[in-house]
Formats: C-alpha cells, sequence, structure tokens
C-alpha cells in the first residue's frame, strides 16, 4: 500500500489578482468542477492501491476544510487534513515535513503538487514501476528558466529545480519509499530546509546517492500544471469536461 500527499498549502501569488480569495485547488470551473476534485477522482482509479491520502493546508485551510466537508467522497478513501499554519513564511518543504511526520514513514509516499492536471494511468504507471524512488518528468525542448527540470544521468535522477539545465520537465510528481524516503525526512527536519523548495534537499540527497532515484518519463498521463491566470482557465475547462 502507499500513501499519497497533495501539497495545497501555497498562497498562489501568480493567481492572487485573478482569484483573491479561494486557493488554486478549490477554484470552481463552470460546473463546479475544482482541481482537488479531480485529483481526488484520479486518486480513486487506483484506491486499491492507496491506504491513506494526506492534504497539506495553509492559505484559507477553513475554504478547504468546508469543500472537503461539503464534498461526496469515497468511504473507501481514508483523507486525512495537515495543517501547515506557517505557509506565509514557509514554502513546500516544510508543507512535506509535515505530512511525512503524519504519515509517519509507514509506507511508500507520492508526493504531488495540488495543482497537477495528470490521468489515473500515471498514477498506476508511477505505483507499479519497479522503482523504489522514481521522479515523473516529461521531454520539453522548450523548458524555460521558470520550470522546475530534472537532470539525469543513465536514467537516474541526478538533481531536480528551476536552476537545472535540462530538456526534462519536472512533472511535481515523485514516489519515495523506504531508506530514501527515511533520508528525505531527516533532512526535512532540519529548519534551515523550511524556507525551500523540497528540490534542494532531494537534489542534496540524490547527488550523495547517484542511483537511488529513477525517472518515469510520462507519454500521456501527465497534462499540465496551474501556474498563471490562462493555464488555470485551460485547466478549469478541461476538468469541467471530464466531469461531464
Amino acid at each position: 500500500m502507499i500513501d499519497i500527499i497533495i501539497m495545497n498549502a501555497g498562497m498562489s501569488r501568480r493567481l492572487q489578482d485573478a482569484f483573491p480569495d479561494t486557493p488554486k485547488a478549490i477554484i470552481e470551473s463552470e460546473n463546479g468542477s475544482t482541481i482537488l476534485d479531480y485529483q481526488l477522482r484520479m486518486i480513486e482509479g487506483v484506491l486499491d492501491y492507496v491506504d491513506r491520502v494526506f492534504i497539506v493546508i495553509g492559505y484559507k485551510h477553513n475554504l478547504f476544510e468546508q469543500y472537503l466537508y461539503s464534498r461526496k467522497s469515497n468511504p473507501r478513501m481514508k483523507i486525512h487534513l495537515v495543517l501547515n499554519n506557517k505557509y506565509s513564511t514557509t514554502d513546500n518543504s516544510y508543507s512535506a515535513f509535515l505530512a511525512l511526520n503524519a504519515a509517519s514513514l509507514k509506507n511508500p509516499v507520492i508526493i504531488l503538487d495540488g495543482d497537477v492536471i495528470f490521468k489515473t494511468c500515471l498514477l498506476k504507471e508511477l505505483i507499479d514501476i519497479p522503482l523504489e524512488n522514481c521522479l515523473v518528468g516529461i521531454e520539453k525542448t522548450d523548458c524555460t528558466s521558470e520550470d522546475a527540470k530534472i537532470l539525469t544521468q543513465n536514467g537516474y535522477a541526478l538533481g531536480v529545480g528551476k536552476q537545472v539545465i535540462s530538456s526534462i520537465l519536472y512533472c511535481s510528481m515523485i514516489k519515495l519509499s523506504k531508506e530514501f524516503l527515511s533520508d528525505f525526512y531527516r533532512e526535512l527536519e532540519s529548519v534551515a530546509w523550511w524556507k525551500t523548495w523540497y528540490s534542494e534537499p532531494l537534489t542534496q540527497l540524490l547527488q550523495k546517492n547517484p542511483q537511488s532515484t529513477g525517472v518515469l518519463i510520462s507519454k500521456d498521463g501527465y497534462l499540465m500544471e496551474a501556474d498563471t491566470p490562462e493555464e488555470m482557465a485551460i485547466a478549469l475547462a478541461y476538468i469541467s469536461h471530464s466531469n461531464m
């Protein structure tokens, strides 16, 4: 069994002007669909393999609580909310630390960002791949300095982040287990990382353990991330259609 962590504590500053009062994961499309609802529906497709779902919340956390309370969810899905009450002064390394602490390293984990649009088949492929640790990426020749990318060597990940020079876009989805997961948690315990994206402590571990983590290149399971108002409009249109 595996645990899934969804990172939703941030303020989504690039969307503040367009959507000033609602976290992006629960912004509603025309038919009432949200990214969070879409992600949970995709997770339902692999629920036989999933033990627990941890959703890290922070910014306007009361809206997440209200939304999930009102949502009709699959009774088999065990959802746990993890509150990052320092969301305005920390980054997602701290959110990941809180989630892993709540999960108590009982199972392998999949960590994904709360704005990733993907298909169930990608989750299934990541769960089934015979690698204990694996990053998801796609080949993209026009990566920019704003994109997180994966540095690879012989099929293994050596680093991830915006500063990396690579044609493999990081899809903000990673599977970690066993010793490497424990090592990652110990890194995240350090306050020094809490104001950084988790790519920084992760990269440090990858460089110490250069053949520890594989890369799954998605062909059609990864669709997009919604970082800007334009991308958000595309994402909402897609999930609205997929909910019909």
